[in-house]
């Protein structure tokens, strides 16, 4: 008998919980439509990235979003485009029943440089021909201050290091 009203009252704080998240959404929509807005979006949003420097500024970082890395990265997010768009589009998830819309969007393409936001974070990292042998492991532990910066401005974010460089990793990476 304990057991059956401890599973009434976690079946009514659930759905006062659900209900409060429709009542704030809710909220939020009549917000976003008096500013003329079409309403409310689930943004997820992705970046592809590569650190680089230049010859002549190895101290100076570089975010390009055109390599060849890049390049074999969006070829195979496109290649899987339409698996995370039926995963998103899923009617069990929470934005789909309360009628918001994913959206599947580059960052690069809604953000200004530097592309410092993202839930899927690919950086790719690769050491110059130029450095020194002498100067790698240095070089790469700088550029690897520029990940944990992501890991700073995103820590809910999936990061992914895309490299051969052993120390160019987040402290999670082992």
């Amino acid at each position: 008998m304990m057991k059956s009203e401890s599973q009434q009252e976690n079946s009514e704080i659930q759905q006062q919980s659900d209900a409060d998240t429709e009542d704030a959404i809710h909220k939020l929509q009549v917000d976003s439509w008096r500013k003329g807005e079409e309403g409310l979006k689930f943004r997820l949003c992705y970046l592809m990235l590569e650190l680089t420097t230049a010859r002549d500024a190895p101290n100076q970082w570089i975010l390009n979003k055109r390599s060849i890395d890049i390049d074999l990265l969006d070829r195979a997010m496109r290649r899987e485009e339409e698996t995370i768009l039926n995963l998103l589009q899923n009617e069990s998830l929470l934005w789909n029943k309360l009628g918001i819309h994913p959206l599947w969007q580059n960052g690069t393409e809604i953000q200004p440089p530097p592309f410092r936001y993202g839930d899927i974070i690919f950086i790719c990292f690769s050491v110059p021909h130029w450095i020194k042998a002498t100067e790698r492991k240095k070089f790469t532990a700088k550029g690897a201050l520029i990940l944990k910066q992501y890991r700073r401005d995103n820590p809910t974010s999936m990061i992914i290091a895309v490299t051969d460089q052993p120390g160019f990793r987040l402290s999670k990476d082992s």
